[in-house]
């Protein structure tokens, strides 16, 4: 037989099992006649990616990826594509969270490529020395008919790069054509064995696959395109990637199992007035309020999601998020709020298609913009997505997490970097492993309190500056801030340079204020964050320190730290004395306690004593209280030559 089909195994959607079938068909068609081996190889894994398919010919290797979209489709290099369908959009994804499919193709082509290369000695006859791998092809072949400018994408991609839908694809794989990819049969079957495709893998023709009866509704579809686009993962990963992996993988379904903000309610608001800060009455709406108020009164109230919308494609979406904790909120009617405090909300952006690659550079590219302006202005650009900002925002109950997407993006930058080794402490706690490194002990003695605390809070500063990680945890109000605010302190207070990092501004702004008050002084902390704050703030603040140094500007107080710093030891002895002494209180007390007992019982024993003596003796010893100047030895002697029983005396 001129073509063979392989399946590696079967895909995991039916429909994909189809469509794999259809194309199959369709080649076996047109190569029957054909003298030359062609061979079509389905789901196969190389250099760490999972395939759709490879099509090998005489002059061809040609990498192909299936897409269940339809409709006109617009082409991007870099950026996302996107595929109109009635006066709708979605944005096609590449397959592993790559950016766009010509992205994933090209990384797959090259996977292969290099794979081939690497056992080139093994597929090509002895004389065949003018291959050029470098010549293999991709092609996106999409399930359903396409519209789309081919004069859109540049001729460079277009002589490796192709796309066709099942009216084009037949045309654009007898196109393509290398005579440094020509290949004879052995070599073909060289390329299976060296990419371990087995006889057994191959695909038998007569076996139907099974197409369920009943149509899956739309919600469960959409889970499970959710579930089975976030646990896709990679092979060819170390341990360390794959450990991560497994994180990032938690980290997404977690997404899915957060609560939405079902019921949203528009607020009128303009937005465009220049100011970062806009005060939002939540009482303007009345089925909102209502529904805030009614939730306060539960055991545990879910936050308020706020949502900024913008306008484009006939649609209102909502592009920017933040979530303001109920306890928050000390007067609905007065809420202040700031733009720079709204993030990107991704979940919009997940549901049109968008790669996690995109939302993380858009993530980070949002970070260095200073007004929401500027945030609609990128998104723009960078999607090429044509959108205003709407005179309405949107608000709901919500407790999904802000935090996950973050994280998620953390994750992938941590896995997309490999360097653990580098960091010992990361690398242990990863894997858990002892931490081999040695570890720097801060003996800070004494601790300096700045605010009250308990045991548990001045355990915790004094495991910090001797561990090489202390995670502190407690729900609000159970003072994490006045643990920070003493570490700080304290390592001010001993020359070490100190970093606060907060995944918001507001936390780091908080402690800032508060070191500010307790410390009175506030020229030792130096604020970074955004590229204005490090301008305005940070950058002068350092200059003009320099400045001060370099003309000598600045008081020596030496002397006077030092004997401050001597008197507070002594303090510090002298509350160390005291304590241990006030430490002592309670033994002491029990200690009096058993004293007590003592007398107590010498006391009844001494009225026993008293009323057994006989009436002369008492009289005249007791009553009389008659003193005899006798030693003891005297007495001794006395009663050991002498004795009588006191029955005897008259």
């Amino acid at each position: 037989m001129s073509f063979t089909a392989y399946l590696i195994q079967p895909f995991e959607n039916t429909h994909e099992n189809v469509f794999f079938r259809q194309v199959v068909g369709e080649l076996g068609e047109k190569y029957t006649n054909d003298k030359n081996k062609n061979v079509l190889i389905g789901n196969l894994s190389c250099g760490g990616h999972l395939l759709d398919a490879v099509f090998i010919s005489r002059g061809k290797i040609i990498v192909i990826d299936f897409k269940d979209y339809e409709g006109r489709l617009e082409f991007s290099e870099n950026n996302p594509w996107k595929i109109y369908n009635n006066n709708d959009f979605t944005f096609v994804a590449g397959g592993g969270g790559i950016r766009n499919p010509y992205q994933q193709l090209n990384a797959y082509r090259f996977s292969l490529m290099n794979v081939l290369s690497s056992k080139q000695d093994k597929i090509l006859s002895l004389n065949h020395i003018d291959i050029k791998w470098d010549h293999i092809n991709c092609m996106v072949l999409f399930h359903k008919r396409i519209q789309f400018n081919f004069d859109s994408m540049p001729d460079r991609i277009k002589r490796f790069f192709s796309i066709a839908d099942p009216g084009t694809y037949l045309a654009a794989l007898q196109d393509r054509f290398s005579n440094n990819l020509i290949l004879n049969n052995n070599e073909i079957e060289n390329i299976l064995r060296e990419l371990d495709v087995r006889p057994e893998n191959r695909l038998n023709e007569n076996d139907q696959p099974q197409i369920p009866s009943t149509r899956i509704n739309n919600d469960r579809g959409n889970r499970l395109d959710f579930v089975k686009r976030y646990t896709k993962v990679e092979t060819g990963l170390n341990e360390e990637q794959r450990i991560l992996e497994y994180y990032r993988t938690i980290l997404n379904l977690e997404k899915f199992k957060e609560p939405k903000s079902e019921n949203l309610y528009r607020y009128g608001i303009n937005l465009e007035t220049g100011t970062n800060q806009f005060i939002l009455d939540l009482s303007s709406n009345h089925n909102f309020y209502a529904e805030y108020l009614h939730n306060g009164e539960q055991q545990f109230p879910q936050n308020i999601f706020i949502g900024i919308n913008v306008i484009g494609d006939n649609e209102t979406l909502t592009l920017f998020q933040n979530i303001i904790l109920r306890t928050d909120i000390a007067n609905p009617e007065n809420v202040s709020l700031k733009l720079s405090d709204f993030s990107l909300y991704s979940k919009i952006l997940e549901d049109k298609g968008l790669s996690e690659d995109i939302i993380d550079d858009l993530v980070t590219a949002l970070n260095d913009c200073q007004s929401l302006t500027e945030k609609i202005e990128l998104v723009k650009n960078k999607l090429e997505w044509n959108i205003h900002l709407a005179n309405h925002i949107s608000i709901g109950l919500s407790n999904e997490s802000p935090f996950n997407a973050q994280l998620v993006s953390e994750l992938k930058s941590i896995i997309r970097l490999n360097n653990y080794e580098r960091h010992p402490l990361f690398h242990s706690f990863l894997r858990n492993e002892k931490i081999n490194e040695p570890v720097t002990e801060f003996n800070f003695s004494p601790l300096t309190y700045i605010t009250e605390l308990n045991y548990s809070q001045r355990r915790s500063i004094r495991l910090a500056f001797s561990q090489p990680l202390t995670v502190v945890t407690g729900p609000p109000g159970t003072g994490k801030t006045q643990v920070v605010l003493n570490l700080i302190s304290n390592a001010i207070a001993n020359s070490k340079t100190i970093l606060f990092a907060s995944k918001n501004n507001k936390a780091v702004d908080n402690v800032r204020v508060k070191l500010k008050k307790l410390l009175k002084e506030s020229e030792y902390i130096l604020r970074f964050g955004t590229r204005t704050e490090v301008r305005n703030q940070t950058k002068p603040t350092i200059e003009r320190f320099i400045n001060l140094i370099q003309h000598r500007q600045i008081e020596d107080q030496t002397n006077i730290l030092d004997s401050t710093k001597h008197h507070c030891e002594n303090l510090h002895k002298n509350a160390l004395r005291i304590s241990s002494q006030l430490k002592l209180i309670p033994e002491l007390e029990k200690k009096i306690e058993k004293l007590k007992a003592v007398i107590s019982n010498a006391s009844v024993n001494y009225d026993e004593w008293i009323n057994s003596l006989d009436n002369n003796i008492k009289e005249l010893f007791i009553d009389s209280k008659l003193n005899l100047n006798v030693s003891k030895n005297d007495l001794s002697f006395y009663i050991n030559k002498h004795y009588r029983p006191t029955k005897n005396i008259d």
